[in-house]
């Protein structure tokens, strides 16, 4: 008996000082995963090798312009936004909203085209750029975001036309015929025009 219980205490002992237990290498799935963004340089390479893909696929034979594929356009409008998000200070940070915004003007999802000029005019005011997205965006909410909002429409067309005195007379002559018109339909428009 003596003899069992000096075995159970040794056992014991060895369990206790035994090595740690292994960690399992699931239990560390509650830490987040982290991935670290590139530099804005890289971010930039990887955009211009996109639009230069995009470019000649576009150019293409008509089959493979038919097929140049969303998953392209995606993946440059993800990388776009990355680059804006993760350095809005950077000197193409609005670039890349424009980006964006042209990438999903050209994929016909313009809503999603219009939510990203909304960004870039508010956020970049002195982008070099920002009178062609405003005139984008009003264009996008006049005739293809529904439901449609007559004071949204007219707020862009205003703000076009406050920030840019300097448009050409027959830009300011279009813009000024759409807001003294806002009543009428884009078919009425057009026959009135």
């Amino acid at each position: 008996m003596k003899n069992l219980l000096y075995l159970s205490v040794v056992a014991l002992v060895f369990v206790a000082c035994g090595d740690e237990p292994k960690k399992d290498p699931i239990s560390n799935a509650d830490k987040s995963y982290v991935t670290e963004v590139p530099s804005a340089d890289v971010l930039r390479e990887g955009i211009e090798m996109l639009e230069d893909s995009i470019m000649r696929m576009s150019q293409s034979q008509e089959d493979v312009r038919k097929q140049l594929p969303n998953l392209t356009r995606q993946a440059l409008i993800e990388k776009a936004l990355l680059l804006y998000r993760s350095y809005p200070g950077d000197k193409d940070a609005a670039a890349c909203l424009d980006k964006v915004h042209m990438t999903y003007s050209a994929m016909n999802a313009y809503t999603l085209a219009a939510k990203y000029a909304d960004t870039l005019i508010v956020k970049y005011p002195k982008y070099e750029h920002r009178a062609r997205v405003i005139e984008s965006v009003a264009s996008h909410y006049d005739y293809f975001v529904k439901p449609w909002d007559a004071e949204k429409v007219k707020s862009y067309y205003e703000l076009l036309l406050k920030d840019y005195p300097n448009l050409t007379e027959e830009k300011k002559a279009d813009v000024q015929f759409r807001l003294n018109n806002m009543d009428l339909t884009l078919e009425e428009l057009m026959a009135k025009q």
